[in-house]
């Protein structure tokens, strides 16, 4: 997948970041609200899910996504 829109020229994206954490330690904890938590593979799994859901939905990768979640998995999953 390329991500060059998202990701800054030096590597160092909130996106980027996420993933190599994701990849280096995919059952540590990545998110926790409340009392629910989430492992980084488990948000990663989630962002991709909704990523292929978009891309199908747009009939193809749109230049733009809006997400509306206020300090919810939602907010989180949709900026990764």
């Amino acid at each position: 997948m390329e991500h060059a829109a998202v990701d800054r020229e030096d590597g160092r994206s909130l996106r980027s970041g996420f993933l190599r954490s994701a990849a280096r330690s995919p059952d540590s904890l990545a998110l926790s609200i409340g009392k629910r938590t989430w492992a980084y593979a488990e948000l990663e799994r989630t962002a991709r899910i909704w990523a292929h859901a978009l891309l199908h939905a747009c009939d193809g990768r749109p230049r733009q996504v809006g997400v509306l979640g206020y300090r919810s998995e939602v907010s989180f999953v949709g900026v990764t």
